[in-house]
């Protein structure tokens, strides 16, 4: 039996209402079942593989990554203007150069979806230590990672509220942390005495 089929199968079982639908309602059951199913498997792998990138920024540069929460935290605006303008015109390279250059137009595509990525991971790491604080944790870095992350990518998969709203702001204002923080200072042994042990989680809650 073909995995769509084993589909069908299971929705079917799952969903005993489906048994006197017409043959039209349950395909519409069936597609929204398998883009929901589809999505949560895209937000749990595209979630780990930034965790994994997160984890290896943290281990090896420590002290800049707190530069970045830094920035996010102290010069907001700052960051998302900063994020949008570069972003907006990377975005008009990468058109400009799919229609000029044609193969060339690779490299500005990458640049931009290295951007992406570096603004989700920037702003997940800014949510993930603010959620932790106000839950009364310690954050560490790598954790503050491990909760913000799914965080920002389950909002920014909101359809329309997060693809126009929530996803523009977390991109452009992680990114524009990302540039910013190489004009913050270093962080003092007292702010950033979360890295030093980035894995550590022995100070969980503050009774």
């Amino acid at each position: 039996m073909r995995p769509r089929q084993w589909l069908l199968l299971l929705f079917f079982l799952c969903t005993p209402s489906t048994a006197h639908a017409g043959e039209q309602q349950l395909v519409r059951q069936i597609s929204l079942f398998t883009a929901i199913t589809g999505t949560l498997s895209m937000l749990v792998l595209a979630s780990l593989v930034m965790t994994a990138l997160a984890l290896y920024a943290s281990s090896f540069y420590p002290s800049h990554v707190e530069r970045i929460r830094q920035a996010q935290r102290q010069h907001p605006f700052a960051c998302f203007s900063l994020g949008l303008i570069n972003i907006c015109g990377m975005t008009l390279v990468t058109a400009w150069a799919t229609r000029a250059a044609g193969g060339a137009a690779k490299i500005p595509s990458f640049a931009l979806i290295a951007m992406v990525l570096i603004g989700l991971m920037s702003k997940g790491l800014d949510v993930g230590h603010r959620t932790l604080a106000a839950s009364g944790y310690t954050p560490k870095t790598i954790w503050s990672f491990i909760a913000g992350i799914p965080v920002v990518l389950t909002l920014s998969a909101l359809p329309l509220v997060g693809w126009f709203l929530f996803w523009p702001y977390f991109v452009a204002a992680g990114f524009g942390g990302a540039l910013l923080s190489f004009f913050v200072r270093s962080p003092t042994a007292t702010e950033s005495g979360m890295l030093n042990h980035p894995l550590d989680d022995s100070s969980s809650v503050d009774a």
